[in-house]
């Protein structure tokens, strides 16, 4: 049977359309079997006054209105619901609420909207004014880190993200802690304590050398505006942090559980998600179609999965 869905998809000045849809927990062929796309919502176009760069993040608010940040832009742009233009936010500056550099992420909290700056979390009202800088940078060496502010939560706090400074102590380390801060750094709460053993698995290169390196579905996420390696995916809503626990592979079938934490630590969901190991074809262009020879020859749960390495 053919899946079908219906998506929003947004052409941001590109050559190309781009879609971004989050499939079934349980789907395992997505190319065989590709979904129709329906356009609603064209923004931006490739020259004129409404040209866009490189886009990086986006976020729709509660008006309705879409909020973007793009490379080498050190502002943030607004659409209306309809995709027309309606203004940009922000400039570049030293002063409260300027940016130090083009934006990293953005979005709300209730009627706030936030805007991270690098290391710095910029706080707006709705009709624009800013109402204050959150910034603080909190070392913990023992991890070769450095914690700034991250992502603001539903509460009021910030969850901490991790500058790491010393990947050797940071790669050492059999635990890392997902932190919630105050505003001005003191830790208020471990939200969890993530387990990275057992997350690795062997690269065979195809010179026979064997590299050991995080699972894909483990890998410390690099998100958006995060500009950092981070243990826990913040929730859209605030409300807590996405955890991957480490894979289990095995030749009966493999599978990971998926938690959402809240603030306080409490789960609030847990789900086992079964998957099959699916062999990557080496293409550096098309995932479904064939291509060169593979560099590097991964041995997952006993099956051979190939990944060209294009750099």
């Amino acid at each position: 049977m053919t899946r079908s869905r219906t998506l929003a998809r947004i052409l941001l000045g590109l050559p190309c359309s781009v879609a971004l849809a989050a499939p079934p927990l349980d789907a395992q062929e997505v190319c065989p079997r590709p979904w129709p796309l329906t356009e609603t919502v064209r923004i931006g176009s490739i020259d004129g006054p409404d040209a866009l760069t490189y886009p990086v993040v986006l976020e729709t608010g509660p008006d309705g209105r879409v909020y973007l940040i793009q490379s080498m832009i050190s502002a943030v742009s607004i659409f209306k619901s309809d995709g027309t233009p309606d203004r940009l936010f922000g400039r570049a500056g030293a002063g409260p609420g300027e940016f130090s550099r083009f934006p990293g992420s953005v979005g709300w909290t209730d009627t706030t909207l936030w805007v991270r700056d690098w290391d710095q979390i910029h706080l707006y009202s709705r009709d624009g004014s800013h109402l204050r800088t959150v910034r603080f940078r909190i070392p913990v060496p023992r991890e070769g880190s450095v914690f700034v502010p991250g992502r603001p939560l539903s509460d009021g706090s910030f969850l901490g993200s991790r500058l790491v400074n010393d990947y050797n102590r940071f790669a050492a380390r059999p635990f890392l802690p997902v932190l919630r801060f105050s505003e001005t750094g003191d830790v208020l709460d471990t939200i969890a304590r993530v387990d990275r053993r057992g997350r690795f698995v062997p690269y065979e290169a195809a010179n026979g050398w064997t590299i050991n390196h995080e699972h894909p579905l483990t890998h410390y996420l690099n998100v958006p505006g995060e500009n950092t390696l981070t243990a826990g995916v913040p929730a859209h809503d605030g409300s807590g942090v996405i955890v991957v626990e480490p894979p289990r592979e095995r030749a009966a079938g493999s599978s990971f559980e998926l938690l959402h934490l809240g603030l306080d630590g409490d789960t609030l969901l847990r789900r086992r998600i079964e998957y099959d190991p699916i062999p990557i074809r080496p293409h550096p262009d098309h995932p479904c179609s064939t291509g060169p020879a593979p560099r590097v020859v991964r041995r997952l749960g006993g099956a051979r999965v190939h990944a060209t390495g294009h750099g």
